[in-house]
C-alpha cells in the first residue's frame, strides 16, 4: 500500500509535470520542423505561396505531389575551388568524411582513456588534467595556424586532413570512456595475465568488447554530427565539398549552384534559382542516411550501455 502511495506522489509531482511540458514543447518544435520540411519539399512554387503549411496536393493524393524539387537538387552541381562538383561525388565525399572522422574521433579518445585509466602514473593524471583544462578554458584563434600547418604538410584540400583534425582526445567522450574503463573490475585483466595475454591483447580482446555498446553509440553520434558538418569541409577541404556544404550553399549562396543537366557532356548551365522548396528537398535528401542509420541501429542507440559484473 505504501509503495502505491509513493508511486502516486512521484507521478503527480510538480517537477515531473513541468519537465513533461518542457519536453513536450521541445518535441513539438522538432516535429513541426520535420513536417514543414516534408510538406515543402513536394510543393510547387505557386502552391507553396498559396498554402505554405498545408499538405501538398490537397485532395489529389499522391498524384498531387511534385518530385521536381528533388530531381533539381540531384541534377545541380556546386562550384567549389574553381571546379564543378556534382551531387554523386558530394555524397561520396560525405560518406568518406563522416565515417572516417567519426571512427578516428571515437578511437583516439577511447585508446587514450584506456591508457590513462589502466596505467596509474603521474603522466596519466596529467593527461586527465589537460583534457579537463582544455574543456574549461576557451581556445580561439587557431584556425589560421591550422590551415597553414595543413598547407605546409601537404594535407590541405585532402580528406585525410579531416581525420587528423578530428582525431583528438580532448573532448567529453574521453571522460565517458575513462569512467567506463575505471568501472571494469580488475578480475578480467588479472585472469588474462594469468593466461599469458599481452597488454595489447587484453585491451583488444578483453576490455574493448566490454564497452563495445558505448563505442558504437559514440561512433554513431559522431557520424550524425559530422554528416551535418559543413564548416570543416568548407575551411580545410574546399575542393572536396560534402552534401552538407551543398545544402548550406542552397540556403546562402545560390550563385555557386549551377544547373548540371549536362553532366559529362559539357559545361554546366547558368546558376540555378534558389527557393524554399529546393532547400527543403535538399534537407530531405540529407536526412535519409541519418534516418536509415537510426532505424538500423536504434537498439544500440537506445540500449543499455552498462556492463555486467563478475559472475562467480
Amino acid at each position: 500500500m505504501k509503495n502505491n502511495e509513493t508511486k502516486m506522489k512521484h507521478k503527480f509531482s510538480p517537477f515531473y509535470c513541468v519537465l513533461g511540458i518542457v519536453i513536450g514543447l521541445y518535441s513539438a518544435t522538432i516535429i513541426s520542423s520535420i513536417y514543414f520540411m516534408f510538406v515543402t519539399a513536394f510543393k510547387t512554387q505557386p502552391e507553396f505561396r498559396a498554402n505554405p503549411l498545408w499538405l501538398p496536393g490537397m485532395g489529389r493524393g499522391i498524384a498531387g505531389l511534385t518530385f521536381n524539387n528533388i530531381t533539381e537538387v540531384f541534377t545541380c552541381c556546386l562550384k567549389a575551388d574553381g571546379i564543378f562538383v556534382f551531387v554523386p561525388e558530394m555524397i561520396y565525399n560525405s560518406i568518406i568524411y563522416s565515417f572516417g572522422t567519426a571512427f578516428f574521433a571515437t578511437l583516439v579518445p577511447c585508446v587514450m582513456a584506456y591508457f590513462a585509466a589502466k596505467f596509474e602514473y603521474k603522466f596519466s593524471g596529467l593527461i586527465y588534467a589537460i583534457v579537463v583544462a582544455v574543456m574549461i578554458i576557451p581556445v580561439v584563434g587557431t584556425m589560421p595556424a591550422t590551415i597553414r600547418m595543413l598547407k605546409n604538410t601537404g594535407l590541405y584540400n585532402k580528406l585525410v586532413s579531416a581525420f587528423v583534425l578530428k582525431g583528438n582526445f580532448v573532448n567529453m567522450y574521453f571522460l565517458v570512456f575513462y569512467a567506463s574503463f575505471k568501472g571494469v573490475p580488475k578480475d578480467y585483466t588479472e585472469a588474462a595475465y594469468v593466461d599469458g595475454a599481452s597488454e595489447l591483447r587484453i585491451m583488444v580482446n578483453v576490455i574493448m568488447p566490454l564497452i563495445r555498446n558505448a563505442f558504437f553509440t559514440i561512433l554513431l553520434i559522431f557520424f550524425v554530427d559530422f554528416w551535418n558538418d559543413y564548416q570543416t569541409p568548407l575551411l580545410y577541404i574546399p575542393a572536396k565539398p560534402t552534401i552538407a556544404r551543398y545544402i548550406r550553399t542552397l540556403s546562402t549562396d545560390m550563385v555557386n549552384v549551377y544547373k548540371g543537366a549536362t553532366i559529362g557532356t559539357g559545361s554546366p548551365q547558368a546558376p540555378a534559382k534558389g527557393s524554399m522548396q529546393l532547400q527543403m528537398a535538399g534537407c530531405l535528401i540529407m536526412a535519409v542516411p541519418t534516418l536509415t542509420i537510426f532505424c538500423l541501429f536504434r537498439n544500440k542507440l537506445m540500449g543499455n550501455l552498462s556492463m555486467g559484473g563478475i559472475k562467480g
